[in-house]
Formats: structure tokens, C-alpha cells, sequence
């Protein structure tokens, strides 16, 4: 999914709100991906989306916890069509629990009436 979302051939192109988006998922990478025990591919992964270029500024993440950090906000936009969404991640496990402790749940919601009807047309195609 990084790949996907920071590439800049990938879907930055249609993130209206890319400096608040990009800026969340690239703390959360770099609090995840720099861990101590992480497997030496998440390192590489990491290294490889810094080098894409065009992120965030620093303004744009701050160190603390922030709003975004629970319920993200995210306004695509492509061709004419928009979305309006928010996304949350859910992280389950405990340091015991190695499987677990790497599961990542995102679910992502409409956030307004008209996002939400494009949304259903969407998944009922």
C-alpha cells in the first residue's frame, strides 16, 4: 500500500490533501519501519519511498499526536470524480505476539452524502 500511495506515479496524484495524508502514513511508516526488530525489508521499503521525492514537508508532520492520527481525512479527486473519506488503522497484538503485532486493519468510510452515494455505486458495479 505505500508503495501504491507514494509513488509518484501511484495514487498522490489524486490526493487532494496529500501534505496531511502523506505526512500521517509517512510518520506512522517511520515509527513502524524503524523499529529495532523489524524485518530488514520494511528498512528498504522505507528508504525506497523517501527516495520517490515530493514528500510532505516538515510542517506538515508534526511529532506529536495529532487528530489525523486516529481519523484521517482523505479527498481524492480524479477526472471530475471525488471522494470524500476517512480512514483509520488499527494495529492488534502485543509484543508477545509476532503475527499479530504485524497485522494492520484500515477501513475506510465516506464522510459525506455525496461521497457516500458515489461510494455505493462503486462497489455495486
Amino acid at each position: 500500500m505505500l508503495r501504491a500511495v507514494f509513488h509518484p506515479d501511484g495514487m498522490r496524484r489524486w490526493i487532494v490533501n496529500w501534505p496531511e495524508v502523506g505526512g500521517h502514513l509517512l510518520d506512522r511508516a517511520e515509527r513502524e519501519l524503524t523499529h529495532p526488530t523489524t524485518d530488514p525489508g520494511g528498512a528498504k521499503l522505507l528508504e525506497e519511498i523517501r527516495g520517490y521525492g515530493g514528500l510532505p514537508s516538515a510542517a506538515d508532520r508534526a511529532s506529536h499526536v495529532r487528530p489525523g492520527d486516529l481519523l484521517l481525512p482523505v479527498h481524492i479527486r480524479r477526472d471530475g470524480f471525488e471522494l470524500r473519506l476517512f480512514s483509520t488503522i488499527m494495529t492488534l497484538g502485543t509484543p508477545h505476539d509476532v503475527t499479530l503485532q504485524e497485522l494492520r486493519l484500515e477501513t475506510l468510510f465516506p464522510a459525506d452524502e455525496p461521497s457516500e452515494t458515489s461510494w455505493r455505486a462503486l462497489i455495486n458495479t
